[in-house]
């Protein structure tokens, strides 16, 4: 339970907060911005997406090589990419999307503890 001289030390920082025009959504504001706990959930959200775009667009890096011959009119080049055919890149996706989806309620559950 609380004790009341912290009641009244939070009654005062709440009128000295509404003298200032510190709304209450200035006050959530606030304090999701200075948050750890939230600031490290958002961090994990930008992370994650990261991830998601690493496993969006290519399994590997592309190779690429060329060759010209000095003694002969000739020359060549040549792009490879690996292409998964097991399936793998589909399932390195889908956990992917399901880390972001994580992340993101992670994110939405330190914004909700760090605004109550």
């Amino acid at each position: 339970m609380l004790s009341s001289p912290l009641w009244a030390g939070l009654a005062a920082l709440v009128g000295l907060a509404s003298a200032q025009g510190l709304t209450a959504d200035d006050a959530a504001r606030s304090a999701l911005s200075h948050d750890p706990l939230y600031l490290a959930a958002m961090a994990a959200v930008e992370e994650a997406h990261g991830q998601l775009r690493a496993a969006s667009f290519l399994v590997a890096n592309p190779t690429v090589a060329a060759e010209v011959s000095v003694l002969e009119p000739r020359w060549g080049a040549s792009v490879q990419q690996p292409v998964s055919l097991s399936g793998e890149g589909r399932a390195r996706h889908g956990a992917a999307r399901a880390a972001v989806d994580a992340a993101a309620l992670d994110g939405r559950r330190a914004a909700l503890v760090a605004a109550a």
